[in-house]
């Protein structure tokens, strides 16, 4: 079952700063130190790993655990699909709110203009 956006997003901000912090890792090491399903943790890790965020340094053994190492870094967690691709889902509402804690004051015409900026 998937997790409503936000909710998703929070685990994806807790797996990469942990991501973030060890540099290298497995699937199964994020899974432990998370609590998450090791699958899903898995399939995060895929699509991180096509989008050019992370490299495989090393595959095999016994259990054929491949060893993932950290190479492009973000601010936030990376919103990605298990082929790469970028989610755009619920993009719009997160860049709206975004721009709202940001902005503080802001009118209608703020809203539209700000996450169109990069």
């Amino acid at each position: 079952m998937r997790l409503p956006a936000p909710e998703e997003q929070k685990r994806r901000q807790k797996l990469w700063k942990l991501m973030k912090k060890m540099k290298q890792f497995t699937a199964a090491e994020l899974a432990r130190r998370t609590g998450y399903c090791k699958a899903r943790v898995r399939e995060y890790l895929l699509g991180l790993n096509k989008a050019g965020y992370l490299r495989v340094v090393s595959s095999g053994g016994k259990c054929n655990k491949k060893v993932y190492e950290l190479i492009k870094d973000a601010p936030e967690a990376p919103r990605v699909k298990s082929d790469g691709s970028l989610v755009i889902e619920g993009l719009g509402r997160e860049q709206m709110w975004r721009s709202m804690r940001i902005l503080r004051q802001f009118s209608l015409d703020d809203l539209i203009a700000a996450p169109s900026t990069e």
